[in-house]
């Protein structure tokens, strides 16, 4: 299932902690969702998200609340179970015209109420079509997918405030540049940075074979 990682300031120095709290007093937030990935597999290695739960907020406790795409983010986004929200039965597969429902409120949703920048920088599968789409649902900034997962892993299909484009090198570099883009556009003031990689998934591509495992 999804492991989630959040980083809402810094708590080794005082030097460190104030490069992620504003002006205002208000945290910056950013939240990493990892597909399919196991904290007890030693063949993966993340030294830095090792480093970002080591400064950051490391949930030791957190439970995720289903092992599938949609009902696992549409719980992280609102803080409901899956099946409160009847998103717990499967995923949401391209074509269908539905997502998560217009009631709930999102996390975004109530930031930005409080003067939050908001950005969603990856796979959303939570609805694609308005208004469930994330510029619908709290986000003012959207780049990535809002369907279910793409098989192209190099110079892949991507979205931007629904618009088509095409992105640039490795899927997770791609996305990753874009958030870091955000934050650098945004720091100093408060900003919600939801990263919702869909790596690690089949297909297993890196991003040093796109030579020879990119057509597998």
């Amino acid at each position: 299932g999804p492991s989630v990682y959040l980083r809402a300031g810094a708590r080794r120095s005082s030097a460190s902690r104030a490069r992620f709290v504003t002006s205002s007093g208000r945290r910056t937030i950013g939240a990493v969702l990892i597909a399919s990935t196991s904290p007890c597999d030693p063949t993966i290695r993340t030294p830095r998200l090792d480093r970002l739960a080591a400064e950051g907020c490391k949930l030791t406790q957190f439970y995720v609340a289903a092992p599938l795409c949609t009902p696992s983010r549409a719980a992280l986004l609102t803080g409901c179970y899956p099946k409160r929200l009847s998103m717990h039965r499967h995923v949401i597969f391209p074509g269908y015209d539905y997502g998560l429902h217009t009631d709930e409120v999102t996390l975004a949703d109530l930031l930005r109420q409080r003067g939050y920048a908001t950005g969603c920088f990856g796979k959303w599968h939570s609805g694609s079509q308005w208004p469930y789409h994330p510029n619908a649902r709290g986000f003012d900034e959207h780049y990535g997918f809002t369907r279910g997962h793409w098989g192209e892993y190099f110079e892949p299909p991507r979205e931007h405030h629904g618009k088509p484009v095409r992105g640039k090198g490795f899927i997770a570099d791609d996305l990753a540049g874009r958030a870091i883009e955000f934050i650098e556009q945004h720091k100093g003031k408060p900003f919600l940075c939801y990263v919702p990689f869909n790596t690690p998934h089949s297909p297993m591509q890196a991003a040093n074979c796109a030579g020879t495992c990119a057509r597998r």
